[in-house]
């Protein structure tokens, strides 16, 4: 498994999809090979899952020298 801190919005909108769909937080995260608590942290902090405003919030509090490079 990758232990990524913060999932992409990729990984969010996937994650907003699976929790649509009714899967839980162990059957989301093993399609995005994530740990079952990163999907429960990103639940809980973000918006309840959606991915544009939780994707908006990180990329607003994250400091530019820990932004990711191009």
């Amino acid at each position: 498994m990758r232990y990524d801190t913060q999932p992409t919005l990729e990984q969010r909108y996937q994650i907003y999809g699976c929790r649509q769909t009714g899967f839980n937080q162990s059957e989301t995260a093993l399609p995005l090979r994530m740990n079952q608590s990163t999907i429960s942290r990103e639940l809980r902090r973000h918006c309840g899952g959606r991915p544009r405003p939780a994707q908006a919030w990180c990329e607003a509090r994250c400091h530019p020298s820990h932004a990711p490079r191009s």
